[in-house]
């Protein structure tokens, strides 16, 4: 190979430099990172390097040295420009012959003379790639004996150019197996005030390989004494999935092709790994359909079909704690753990049958009717492709849409994914077991206010596109008709919706804007459900939504002459239509000037809508949620924060000129909960207990119900107490894990599809962290 350029602004990983390069002299840095580095790591390089130059000279082929004081390899490859790289491994004290293959490029300059027709050209200055090699046979007598000591070995040495291969051992004494770590290590001598490429060693890849009748084991795991909850919960679900090595400067991996361990490890600096797709269990003789279950004279089947779920699930249970008595002693702490969480979500479920069972014609089940149906309204809205306007062929001013046929919840054949040969829908329509089961679990806490399960807060813990919204969207509307039916004037906030990202709570916002539409069309067919009608609002601050109703004119005037590409109104298709809005061939559609006051709202205008007439139920501009506070209220975290500044933003929780006018929300969901930690969640934290006493009415004992949602979190149950001061033993994760990944009752890993494929990438010469992220890019 040969580059036009340095190797280094070619590769930005897989390089070692010299290890005694002077770090306050690298060209790359600039001036903030250079006083960044001398600031933070002056003492720490400067110390190491005086400790490695007092042994350097000890370092010879096959000599064993022994160092207690400072693993100093390791220390060099955390550096910012590391000078070595390797792993730590664990080998049985068996072990007899291992090979190590080790692979380079070194890269020096070169001048070069090529014919261009029939023109003789030189190249001044270009870089040669020479391939560096290297296979070494280790013995058993080649391994340093006793703990910290170490055995190097020569791998390259040409022109001043040293490339090392360092053995530490890292056993204890009474070790079952013995630990050591593979390094390798640039020992170039540079006395250059500037990095020269030809004394970094480019492409570099360790590789260690065992006898054919030998494996690798398993890295030991910390004592179980020490482990929090979480440690062994994994260690029981991942216990057949073990790390064979840690990386240092890079990263590992192995294939493993028997169960008894690896017979290669290799370095990496581009790992990848394929994460296959979780997906939501289907049970034989199980429909779970929110057509059957949005019919009352269907309510006999629709009871049988729950219970035979639970059934299901409390067998799955009675499985799993049977096979406990197989598990190591090391993990039964763990697997009770589970089970005992399982057994909590099963009885709550079977709580919510209760109450649904418990009388025929109470708001309850009247209210789980209308949820069904509005859910499925949803998904059938939802997934209808846009409408779009056309301009008429005779009058190019004049703009016409295909008023289709919209979707009819008793007429299969008008459902999007309708199948005309089976006549069949092919997905639409059908919950999902572990979102009914959610649902149910928390009925109790919806139904009864002064539950104490309202203490709890239960955390979806479910992959992405795994349809954790659908689960917290139905409680929503169970809880939305449920108010309506007991009190006919139920009006105000009854839940809120947190996000923590901008671009997030647009994209629910318009998601969950086909629900509220469906509920209030669900409420305009049914006089039971009261005339105050059920709204949405966006509540996200000026710089996505206009603040003030000015703000939203003056904005709409801008959009209509062309005078901005931003859309501060967000709504691109009608949540129940899907017909087209915005800014459509030089004329607005979907967005209305109203007066009185002077502001701007939703109204569909395909004559088909049922929204044609009056206004679409959504409010994006904050002074018209706070004159009327929607029924669902969706925001980010931040925009809590004018709680302080802003007394009118105490209406939607019910408050106004400091006194109780209407009921307070009574449920509160957390999106994306994961991403609420650092200083971010302490921040978050302190706005929790005003949240929590706004949503409060201590003189009902009524009290707010948390719901939280993410698709990967570590220590929830502490995290979720550290926001909510909720006590971590009210901390509940669902749906609840069982003895192995993959296999929970709700769920499972599909090993037969593609998965997620996460690469990671180590970037050690680039000029900064940032440009090596924009270069990646």
């Amino acid at each position: 190979e040969v580059l036009s350029e340095p190797p280094r602004l070619r590769y930005l990983t897989g390089a070692l430099f010299p290890k005694n390069f002077d770090y306050s002299n690298v060209e790359a840095l600039t001036k903030n990172e250079l006083e960044a580095i001398n600031n933070l790591e002056k003492h720490d390089i400067q110390d190491n390097n005086k400790k490695l130059n007092d042994i350097r000279d000890e370092f010879s082929s096959n000599k064993e040295i022994i160092d207690d004081t400072n693993d100093l390899i390791l220390n060099m490859t955390n550096t910012f420009l590391p000078s070595a790289m390797g792993f730590t491994c664990c080998l049985s004290r068996e072990t007899g012959q291992l090979t190590l293959e080790v692979k380079s490029g070194n890269y020096h300059p070169e001048s070069f003379s090529y014919i261009e027709g029939k023109e003789k050209k030189e190249i001044k200055r270009a870089y040669l790639r020479k391939q560096i090699t290297k296979d070494l046979i280790i013995n058993n007598n080649d391994f340093p004996k006793s703990k910290n000591s170490t055995k190097s070995f020569m791998v390259y040495e040409q022109d001043n150019k040293i490339l090392e291969l360092q053995i530490r051992n890292r056993s204890r004494k009474n070790d079952k197996y013995k630990l050591f770590t593979f390094a390798l290590i640039n020992k170039t001598e540079s006395d250059s005030i500037r990095i020269n490429n030809s004394d970094i060693f480019f492409q570099v890849e360790l590789s260690l390989s065992c006898g054919d009748d030998q494996t690798f084991h398993p890295l030991p795991n910390k004592y179980i004494s020490d482990l929090t909850d979480d440690e062994k919960i994994n260690n029981l679900l991942f216990r057949k999935r073990q790390s064979y090595a840690l990386g240092h400067g890079c990263s590992v991996i192995w294939n493993q092709i028997t169960e008894s361990g690896p017979h290669t490890i290799q370095t990496s600096f581009l790992p990848r790994y394929e994460l296959k797709p979780v997906l939501p269990k289907v049970f034989e003789g199980i429909n779970l359909s929110m057509h059957h279950f949005s019919k009352r004279e269907k309510r006999a089947e629709m009871f049988l079909t729950l219970e035979k779920l639970v059934n299901y699930h409390d067998n799955w249970i009675d499985n799993q704690e049977s096979s406990i008595k197989q598990l190591p002693i090391d993990h039964v702490e763990a697997a009770d753990l589970n089970i005992n969480n399982a057994k909590q979500c099963s009885g709550r479920i079977k709580e919510g049958i209760v109450i649904l069972k418990k009388d025929e014609n109470s708001e309850i089940i009247n209210a789980f009717h209308y949820m069904n149906e509005a859910m499925l309204l949803q998904q059938l809205r939802y997934n209808l492709p846009v409408n779009k306007w056309k301009v008429d062929s005779n009058n190019r001013n004049k703009l016409y849409i295909n008023n289709r046929e919209l979707p009819d919840i008793d007429r299969f054949e008008t459902w999007p994914d309708w199948d005309k040969e089976k006549k069949v829908n092919a997905d639409l329509g059908c919950w999902r077991p572990f979102q009914l089961a959610f649902i149910l679990m928390n009925l109790k806490s919806i139904v009864d206010n002064t539950s104490i399960q309202r203490k709890f807060v239960d955390l979806i813990w479910f992959p992405t596109g795994g349809g954790k919204t659908e689960a917290y969207l139905g409680l929503t509307a169970f809880l939305i008709f449920l108010k309506k039916l007991k009190k006919k004037s139920s009006n105000g906030t009854m839940a809120i919706m947190r996000y923590t990202l901008r671009l997030l709570t647009n994209q629910q916002f318009q998601r969950a804007s086909s629900l509220i539409c469906a509920c209030e069309y669900i409420r305009t067919q049914n006089t039971e459900l009261g005339e105050n009608n059920i709204s949405i609002g966006l509540w996200a601050g000026d710089a996505l939504t206009p603040n003030t109703r000015s703000s939203a004119v003056q904005r709409y005037r801008k959009l209509d002459r062309g005078n901005t590409k931003n859309n501060p109104f967000l709504i691109l298709k009608c949540p129940w239509c899907a017909t087209e809005m915005g800014k459509i061939k030089g004329q607005i559609k979907g967005y209305e000037k109203v007066r009185r006051p002077s502001s701007i709202k939703y109204l569909c205008e395909n004559t088909l809508c049922d929204f044609s007439i009056n206004h679409l139920p959504l409010n994006v501009i904050d002074e018209d949620i706070y004159q009327d506070p929607p029924t669902l209220v969706i925001g980010t975290v931040d925009k809590f924060a004018s709680l302080h500044w802003k007394p009118e933003t105490h209406k939607i929780f019910g408050i106004s000129n400091g006194e109780r006018t209407n009921d307070p929300p009574e449920l509160i969901i957390q999106d994306e909960l994961h991403l609420i930690s650092g200083p971010l969640g302490s921040m978050v934290g302190h706005y929790e207990t005003l949240i929590h006493e706004l949503c409060s009415d201590r003189n009902k004992n009524h009290y707010p119900k948390i719901i939280g949602s993410t698709a990967t979190i570590s220590r929830a149950k502490e995290q979720c107490h550290n926001l909510y001061n909720c006590g971590i033993e009210n901390v509940i994760q669902f749906p609840p894990q069982g003895l192995e990944t993959g296999d929970s009752f709700f769920s499972y890993v599909e090993e037969n599809k593609p998965g997620r494929l996460y690469v990671g990438v180590t970037t050690n010469t680039g000029k900064s962290h940032v440009m090596s992220q924009i270069i990646v890019h």
